[in-house]
């Protein structure tokens, strides 16, 4: 493989990456404002945050080990406390994280 053959393979990704990038914007401009765009816009990122929630707790191997759930429901509380007081997103999920880490860690699960 020769330099030039490495030189164009990396031209061609640049332009397809730039091309998958910038797609969306000027395919959908005109229609960025529509009220369905708005609603899910509001909406989306809750309802990805309870997948991954709702995909954490069911795949969590707890079984003979019911302190693990607990625990993992105990930080999911405690994450939603922190971001109902404060309302930032990131410090509730560290706090919540480190909540969790710290309780496995404790307990030695």
């Amino acid at each position: 493989m020769d330099n030039q053959y490495v030189i164009t393979l990396f031209v061609v990704m640049a332009i397809a990456t730039f091309i998958t990038r910038a797609a969306p914007f000027v395919l959908l401009g005109r229609v960025a404002s529509h009220p369905f765009l708005a609603a899910i816009s509001k909406l989306l990122p809750a309802m990805i945050m309870m997948v991954l929630v709702f995909f954490s707790l069911v795949t969590l191997e707890y079984a003979g080990h019911i302190e693990r759930y607990v625990l993992a429901i105990g930080a999911l509380c405690w994450t939603v406390l922190i971001h109902r007081m404060m309302g930032q997103a990131l410090i509730s999920i560290l706090t919540g994280t480190a909540v969790y880490v710290v309780g496995i860690q404790w307990f030695g699960l």
